[in-house]
């Protein structure tokens, strides 16, 4: 048996000309406790104690907040292996939490199996999946620091359901913690999807911007929603594949349903009831791996199709050098809802190409890496992005050195409104080892 116990206390402030006064109080007690059992049978248990007080100022016109959270989540996982074939998780997850006037309650039981069998020129796998949840909100709830890693021009929905979207702010975070306020229309797009939203980040702060345009952004964003329900939602789902030729060749299905029951109270929107099939194809050859996919998504809230297409090469060069490259190919189309009538129907097409290149020199304590990359966006926000990046690392024992460069293009027209932003930057970074 192995208990671990944590307790972390931090105070965070951001005081800055260009950004919002910032002070977010946090502390979270978690205690976990692990065991392997007799007939291959291992469990986990933990519990988390969590509390977060974050105080935003008044800046350029976005009122102060204040959001005081208090969490206690408690969950069990249970895992067992038969042979080396079938493997068998059960979890049950227990979340109570607090925001301000608002309390919501989710109980979640899951259950999921995973095959695998090696047959006569490969390998068979297969899976199912099972789970329940019953969600409970009393009050105002309020969903604080909902946490998305998104692209630039990539549409996400948001985690909750029955959202004000009145009451929705955002904001970013860079590798450092320093937080910026993001603007609607400016910085970002909100698209009702039936009782909840997607938002489109379609612009960044400066100071926030990345080289890369597969580069990912990290957001927080919190939102109320509304309470007085008690809602059962279930899922249900199997997958299968084969791995044939070494993984030249290696096909997979999967299907999920998706359903929700209005048990008390009045739910907003209606509950969802979905269906996911998605079949498709992967390949690995040498320096050569890729993926043809199509998902066919039925929803009451956000139907879909979705084509998609990824093939990547690698490279060792010599025994200093790698080169890397990545084509990325998706295409959806949207089509209307039952339950949102006014949604909008229309396709949206991107495509982009990423490389880079990276060369140690061992002996003298120096790394080179060169990328650059292209994403093009036909949607009902079109976008055109390029970017060239550079960096040289030196190591003198301790003391490392990064020279970096690069400029990155940005072209968008959206509703009609066009819009060019070109940055271009120099960095120098000192960093050292303490010990």
């Amino acid at each position: 048996m192995r208990w671990t116990s944590r307790l972390n206390k931090s105070r965070f402030i951001q005081e800055s000309p260009i950004n919002p006064y910032l002070r977010d109080d946090l502390m979270i007690w978690t205690e976990e406790v692990s065991m392997d059992l007799n007939w291959n049978l291992r469990t986990f248990a933990e519990f988390r104690h969590y509390e977060d007080t974050q105080l935003t100022g008044e800046f350029e016109g976005f009122p102060e907040q204040l959001f005081d959270t208090m969490t206690n989540s408690a969950s069990l996982n249970i895992n067992h292996r038969l042979f080396e074939s079938l493997f068998t998780t059960y979890t049950l997850n227990h979340v109570y939490s607090k925001v301000n006037m608002g309390v919501s309650e989710n109980l979640t039981n899951t259950i999921m199996f995973d095959y695998r069998k090696r047959i006569p020129g490969g390998l068979l796998t297969a899976g199912l999946h099972y789970m329940r949840d019953i969600a409970e909100a009393r009050g105002t709830p309020t969903i604080v620091n909902e946490e998305h890693i998104v692209r630039m021009f990539e549409r996400f929905q948001l985690n909750r359901e029955g959202v004000n979207s009145t009451t929705i702010s955002i904001q970013i975070v860079d590798e450092n913690n320093h937080r910026a306020p993001l603007e609607e229309d400016v910085h970002y797009f909100i698209y009702p999807i039936g009782n909840t939203f997607e938002i489109q980040l379609v612009d960044v702060p400066p100071g926030f911007q990345k080289p890369d345009a597969f580069a990912t952004y990290k957001l927080l964003i919190s939102y109320e929603t509304e309470g007085d329900y008690k809602l059962r939602s279930e899922e249900v789902g199997y997958r299968t594949g084969l791995q044939l030729f070494g993984g030249l060749f290696q096909p997979y299905f999967e299907h999920t349903l998706y359903q929700q029951k209005v048990l008390e109270g009045i739910y907003s929107g209606g509950p969802e009831d979905a269906t996911r099939n998605t079949v498709g194809v992967a390949s690995q050859l040498g320096r050569w791996s890729g993926f043809l996919e199509y998902t066919d998504y039925t929803s009451r809230y956000r139907p879909y199709n979705q084509k998609k297409m990824q093939l990547i090469y690698e490279r060792l060069i010599g025994r200093s050098a790698r080169f890397h490259t990545k084509l990325y190919y998706q295409n959806t189309s949207y089509n209307r809802a039952e339950l949102s009538p006014n949604s909008l129907v229309y396709r949206e097409e991107q495509i982009g190409i990423f490389s880079r290149y990276i060369m140690h020199l061992t002996k003298k304590n120096l790394q080179y890496t060169v990328s650059g990359s292209y994403i093009k966006t036909n949607s009902y926000s079109d976008s055109d992005s390029y970017t060239l990046d550079t960096m040289l690392t030196w190591r003198i024992g301790k003391l490392y050195i990064d020279f970096n460069a690069g400029i990155m293009d940005t072209s968008t027209d959206t509703r009609g409104q066009e819009q060019t932003i070109i940055n271009k930057y120099l960095y120098i970074t000192v960093k050292r080892r303490l010990f």
